[in-house]
């Protein structure tokens, strides 16, 4: 699966950042892993390749773990050009 999946889609996130520390959606609350920014990167943003190519950003929208009550997510979010 996953290298089928490799050769039909693209991988969006990577094109725009190069891989290292910071990235992550996910947190694990036990830890305090949020503050310690100690995390993992769970969620991934694919697309066609005609799409990918069309992506003008992705980021991790970490304002959604800064609130009263948190999702131990934040979303991975692309932004794209009309054709």
């Amino acid at each position: 699966m996953a290298a089928g999946r490799a050769s039909w889609f693209a991988r969006v996130y990577r094109r725009k950042h190069v891989p290292g520390p910071n990235q992550y959606t996910w947190w694990d609350y036990r830890g305090g892993g949020f503050a310690k920014n100690k995390g993992v990167r769970i969620d991934h943003l694919f697309a066609t390749a005609p799409l990918a190519a069309r992506s003008q950003g992705a980021w991790v929208n970490v304002d959604s773990r800064k609130g009263e009550n948190p999702s131990d997510h934040a979303a991975l979010v692309g932004t794209f050009s009309r054709a």
